[in-house]
Order: structure tokens, then sequence, then C-alpha cells
């Protein structure tokens, strides 16, 4: 489900005025002692069903979103349409026109209109005709909107409200819909809908420490520091029309990839990164052909540009991308996700298919408690990965900055067969999100002895103003954070605090490549959802070749996506 926090959107400055004078006359509305359409309600949970909620944007787009009320409190808005809970009182708003403070977890306020204020002249002249719905601090105020009972239907038409429904999430933060036609960069043709994305990071890399044993494991770092276009990338997802049921498609290129995996050397130059079709079966299974992320690791499945961190820790033993089929689907009302896949990139390297490495990844997750609104959840998953080992591996692992050199380098390894085992376990809590992964590598080494190579990370975030991560039971992962109020819109924008640990070990029976220990701290400010400016602070810990190298760097980031 697509769940984004409530707010009050600023609206093109031509109406500023306007939304002044309405939301002074809502609080008079408001105050007016009970009058005979005035009620209080006595029930613990409200929803209210299509409301259409304004926008920043010039073209007078709306969020269309369903509200749920529980115990005063406003717990959940959401751009899909929400089943009514038990013992709850269900409005339908018919898609009018939400004005007010709409804050996730506190008593809401706010007035519902019949009519687009934007367009209408006349609700500024006699505005008590239009107000169909008022509520002050979880009490109903004005009420003239009519109960719905009634299942959550079907549209009609199978293209008129389009899901993502894939396990690979999108490389963006859709729109409510994304395929709408309504911009420069959205097409909406008899066959095909989609939207073209761009996404552009640079990154700065600075060096503040390092003693001697350092520079002897790994030689001096300072030339190293400097910028970077840590990567662009850019291509269209959308939906192909021509079946009963649409099919979904995802077609990128990219440069300095953004999803290196241990094999990223590879990737610095421009190439497709993604192609894949994504085909509903029946079950809502899905099945995904193509260019693709293997099913493995929470930290890994979302987009780099989302997460906490700038860089992942679960990169070190896994690829990118590769080539291959997978199905995945859901059980228990989606308390558990699964996902298996098979995999070969033969047709991107220069050998046949029996010579180049076979994979079979699979993953399963399960919510084994969750709140009523799912405002707090307990993750667990785990994931395996079984390579035929025919392309062997060669590991170069760096201290979580991209533009840094390798501080642990294994060398090329002829392996027999490759086995990687995943576990997680996570909790969110509002604004509060913390989840850990431990991943056991084992090598079959061609005419030597079996490897183990692990690495474990405990990551946490906070995010500041009040934004939380859904939880995405579709494929066990999170959503990016959903900014609230951006700069844009008169507000300061989402700021989460971030912080990790993360622990490599590649020394294993008589070969010794190294351990490190990250300790990491970080801060990203998304001034709106296209744009995010972070820092990130490591403290390094390398126990190489006798010695304990000590080693600390900061680097910053600048993220523009195509708005």
């Amino acid at each position: 489900m697509n769940q984004t926090p409530a707010y009050l959107p600023a609206v093109p400055r031509a109406w500023h005025a306007y939304i002044l004078a309405l939301a002074g006359y809502m609080i008079f509305i408001l105050h007016l002692s009970h009058s005979v359409s005035a009620q209080t309600s006595n029930h613990h949970t409200l929803l209210i069903r299509n409301v259409n909620i304004l926008t920043s944007s010039s073209d007078s787009s709306l969020y269309h979103a369903d509200l749920m009320i529980i115990d005063d409190k406003l717990e959940l808005v959401s751009q899909e349409s929400l089943a009514k809970p038990d013992q709850a009182i269900v409005l339908n708003a018919n898609d009018g026109y939400l004005v007010g403070n709409l804050t996730i977890d506190t008593t809401p306020r706010f007035i519902i209109l019949n009519s687009d204020p934007r367009k209408n002249f006349d609700i500024w002249l006699d505005m008590d005709p239009y107000i169909t719905f008022a509520i002050n601090d979880g009490s109903i105020r004005i009420n003239r909107l009519e109960e719905d009972n009634s299942e959550i239907d079907t549209p009609k038409d199978p293209y008129s409200r389009l899901r993502w429904f894939a396990y690979s999430p999108p490389p963006i933060a859709l729109p409510v819909n994304y395929s709408d036609g309504s911009k420069w960069n959205h097409w909406n043709t008899k066959n095909f809908k989609g939207l073209f994305f761009a996404a552009l990071a640079m990154d700065r890399l600075y060096w503040l420490s390092q003693n001697e044993e350092s520079k002897n494991q790994v030689g001096k770092l300072q030339p190293n520091a400097g910028g970077e276009i840590r990567g662009l990338r850019f291509g269209a997802i959308g939906t192909v029309k021509l079946m009963k049921k649409p099919w979904t498609y995802t077609v990128f290129l990219a440069t300095n990839a953004f999803e290196k995996g241990f094999e990223g050397s590879d990737l610095n130059n421009l190439t497709f990164y993604d192609y894949r079709l994504d085909i509903p079966l029946p079950k809502q299974i899905v099945l995904s052909i193509g260019k693709q992320k293997e099913p493995m690791s929470l930290e890994r499945i979302p987009s780099s540009l989302f997460n906490s961190m700038q860089e992942r820790t679960s990169d070190a033993f896994q690829p990118g991308r590769n080539i291959g089929a997978q199905l995945s689907g859901n059980l228990l009302k989606q308390r558990i996700s699964w996902a298996l896949g098979a995999f070969n990139p033969w047709l991107e390297k220069d050998t046949d298919f029996e010579n180049t490495e076979s994979v079979i990844a699979a993953r399963i997750t399960g919510v084994p408690w969750a709140s009523k609104t799912s405002n707090e959840l307990i993750h667990l998953g785990i994931g395996n990965r079984y390579s035929n080992g025919h392309s062997g591996a060669q590991y170069g692992i760096t201290p979580e900055f991209d533009k840094s050199v390798s501080f642990i380098q294994t060398g090329a390894i002829q392996t027999n067969s490759m086995n990687l085992i995943d576990t997680e376990i996570g909790f969110i809590t509002g604004p509060f999100w913390v989840f850990s992964e431990y991943i056991i590598n084992q090598l079959d080494v061609t005419g030597g002895e079996r490897l183990t190579y692990t690495t474990f990370q405990t990551t946490g975030s906070w995010v500041l103003s009040g934004e939380r991560r859904a939880y995405r039971y579709k494929n066990g992962t999170v959503s990016p954070i959903p900014v609230a109020i951006g700069v844009t819109q008169g507000g300061r924008g989402a700021w989460e605090l971030t912080a990790r640990y993360s622990h490599y070990d590649t020394n294993s029976r008589s070969i010794n490549h190294g351990i490190m220990n990250i300790y990491s701290a970080g801060l990203n400010w998304w001034p709106t959802e296209y744009a995010n400016v972070s820092f990130n602070f490591r403290y390094i810990q390398l126990d190489q070749l006798g010695e304990q190298g000590y080693t600390s760097g900061l680097n910053t980031r600048i993220l523009l996506l195509l708005n």
C-alpha cells in the first residue's frame, strides 16, 4: 500500500489569500457550538473515502486518498482504497476537497468542500453550502456526508487506476497515478502508459584522518579524496495495455551505477542496467523476466537512492543485477512475501551459457507482529543464493565510500560452487526504523579448502521531521521517506538522522584478507521529494597484515531526481 503522510499542501501563490481566508472561515466553523448538523463521533475508528488533497504543483494535480482516524487521532492516509475495519464508521467524501491541518498521530482539524476552491470563486462569497464535513480535535462538527459500507470496487477499466505490483520496487517514489499523461515526461497511448525518469548524484569525499598502520595497509588516502559524479541513471517505467491484465515494464541505462555489487568495476560505463517485464499471474503471483535484482537482502532490493546510508553493506558479496526470471507473491493476507528466481548473465558475457555462472536465489519475509495500523511492526526475513561457481569470485570491499580504494581485496578465486545465506530482522515504530542483516558467504574453492566470509550490520534511522517509512508488504522492505511539507510549500522538508555499525570478516582458515569494522553516522535532508543533500561520516578499523589501521572520512552527496 502506498502510504503518504497528510498535510495542508501549499497551492500556487495566486491562491494563497483565498486559502488563508478559507482557513479563517474553517476556524470559525470549527468553534461553533453544536448545531443540528453537528455531532460528536462516538466511534473509535472513522474512515473517510475519496478525498482530494490539493497539491502545490502548477498543473493543479491532486492527491486522491482515504483517511483513517482511530481514537481521535489521524493514523493513516492512503493513496489506495482502504477496506472497512471492524466496527468502524465509513463516510464517502465523493471526491471532495480537503483543507486543514492533517498530521499523523495527532487530532485532525479540517473541512471538506464539495467543489474545488481554486476553480469555483463562489465558494469565497458563501462557503456554507459547499462544506460537507468539518472536524476539530477529533469531534465531528459538521457532517453532510453519507455512510459508505460497501466493499472496495474493482475499476471497470483495468488501466484506470494502476498500481505497482512488481517485486522490485520502482526506482522513484511514484505519484498517485504514475501514468496519467499530464506532464511532459508522462505518456498515455492506446497501448502504453509510463513516465521518463532520471537521477543524478554528485559526491565529494574528504579523508579526515589516517594512522601510519593504515597507510601501510592501503596506501595514502589523501590523493583519493575529491569529487565525482556518483551516478547517472535515466530510463522509463510504465504499463503495457495489450493484455487483459496490464504488464509493467522497466528500462534504465546507468553510468557509475548506483546499484553496484562485487562486480562493480564493470559498471562504470553507460550500460543497460535494467530491462524487465513484470507479468501478473493468477493468485496474485508475478513473473519478472529480464535484467533485474536477485531477490536477496532487505537493504539491496529497494533503490539505493532512498536508503538511509549512501552506500550499502550488502554490496560486498552480491552482484548489482543479473539476467533471469523470478516468481514472487504473498501469503497470509500479505503478512508473508516470497520470491524465487533463476539467473545466468551469459547474454552480456563473452562466454556461452554452460560456462557462465548460474544462480538460484530465493527470499522469504514475514511480519510476525504488527499494530492495527501497521505503524509498528516486526520484520523477519531469510534469503539464500546458490551459484555453480563457474565464473569464480573476486571481492574488493571499500569502506562504504564509492570513491575510496578497496580496503580488502581477495584476488581471483576459482570456485566449484558458492552459497550465500542472508538473515534479516527489523522493527518500525513511527519515525524510527532499525534493522540488522547477517550474511554468510561460503565458497567451495577449486583444489582448496572451503572459505567462509561474513558481513553484519545494524542500521538505525530517526526521521526528525516526523514522517515515517511505510512498510511494503509486497516485498518485505520499506518505502522512501514521504516528504510531508517541502520547502516549496513553506516547510522544511524531511530530515533524517541515521547510524550504522558494519563488520566484514574475510579471514577464513589459513587465508586472511582482513577484518574491517565501520562506525557510520549520517544526516539526510529532503527539501522536496525530488532532491536530497546527505552527509556520511565513517570511522574505519582495519585488522590486516598484523596491524591495526584507523581511518575516518566524510562524504557529501547532492541527489537530483527528475520531477
